[in-house]
C-alpha cells in the first residue's frame, strides 16, 4: 500500500481553492489513483467526465498528454514508481532475512513444504513468512563469508536448492562464516562451496593440527624424491656411505 502526500495548504491553495465540489473530488481521487496504480501521475482518459477535465486542466492542475493527463508536480510531492518499488523490494528481503535469522536461532528443526517461485522449498518449519529465490539467494549472501561472483553464485544457489533446505544452505553458510579455524585468504568462493554441498562438510581442522599434516606430508615428499633420485646411481653405497636401495622395476 502507498501513500499520497496532501500537505495542511491543499485544499486552500489557489489552484484548488476555487474547483467546484466535483472536480474536487476527482482530483482528490485521480491522485490515490496514480499512487495505487504507480502510474507516476498519469490519468488516462475516461477517468472523469470530460468537463470535470476541462476545468482541472484549467486550473493547471492537469496537463493533458496523448493518452489522457499528467497530474501537476505530482513527482514532487510523492515517490516515483521506481523508488515504491526500491523500497518495498528493500523491507521484503530484510523481512526474508529477520525471519530466517530468528527461525535458525531459534533452533527449530520442523518440517514443511512451501510452494515458492514455481518449486518447492522443504525445511521452512515455522518460519511463517514463505522465502523466494531471490529473497531467500540475499539472506545466503549476507551469511556467506566471501562476496565474489554473486550471479553465478545465485545460479549455483538455485541448483542446490533442489538437494537441500534453504534453511540447511544457510546454517551451513553460517558454521563456515563463524569456524574459529576458517582462514580468509583460503575461504572458498561461494559457487564452489555451493557446488560441493558446503553445508555438510565438517567443521575445519584446527590450524596446528593442519600445519603438522602439512609438515609430515612434506617430509614423506623429500624422502621419497630422494629414494627416487638414488634409484638411478649403481648399487652400494651412497657418498654418504649409507646403503642405496634400488626401487623396483
Amino acid at each position: 500500500m502507498t501513500w499520497v502526500r496532501l500537505d495542511e495548504g491543499f485544499a486552500t491553495h489557489p489552484k484548488v481553492f476555487g474547483l467546484s465540489d466535483q472536480a474536487f473530488r476527482v482530483h482528490v481521487q485521480a491522485l490515490c489513483y496514480c499512487g495505487q496504480h504507480l502510474t507516476d501521475g498519469f490519468v488516462p482518459a475516461g477517468l472523469a467526465p470530460v468537463a470535470v477535465t476541462k476545468e482541472l486542466v484549467a486550473h493547471g492542475l492537469w496537463s493533458p498528454t496523448k493518452d489522457g493527463f499528467d497530474v501537476h508536480d505530482y513527482l514532487a510531492y510523492n515517490p516515483s514508481r521506481e523508488q515504491v518499488l526500491s523500497t518495498r523490494d528493500s523491507k521484503r528481503i530484510a523481512g526474508a532475512i529477520g525471519a530466517a535469522s530468528r527461525y535458525l536461532s531459534n533452533g527449530d528443526s520442523t518440517s514443511d513444504s512451501r510452494t515458492v517461485a514455481g518449486g518447492s522449498y522443504k525445511g521452512l518449519g515455522n518460519v511463517g513468512l514463505d522465502l523466494r529465490e531471490k529473497e531467500s539467494f540475499e539472506v545466503f549472501w549476507t551469511a556467506y563469508p566471501r562476496k565474489v561472483g554473486k550471479r553465478k553464485a545465485e545460479s549455483a544457489f538455485r541448483q542446490a536448492l533442489r538437494r537441500a533446505a534453504v534453511t540447511v544452505i544457510i546454517a551451513g553458510a553460517e558454521r563456515y562464516r563463524d569456524d574459529p579455524n576458517r582462514e580468509n585468504e583460503f575461504t572458498a568462493h561461494p559457487t564452489t562451496w555451493l557446488n560441493r554441498d558446503g553445508w555438510t562438510d565438517d567443521p575445519l581442522p584446527a590450524r596446528g593440527r593442519r600445519q603438522r599434516t602439512d609438515t609430515a606430508v612434506d617430509s614423506l615428499a623429500i624422502r621419497l624424491a630422494e629414494e627416487v633420485k638414488d634409484a638411478g646411481k649403481p648399487t652400494g653405497s651412497s657418498p654418504s656411505g649409507k646403503a642405496v636401495r634400488r626401487l623396483p622395476r
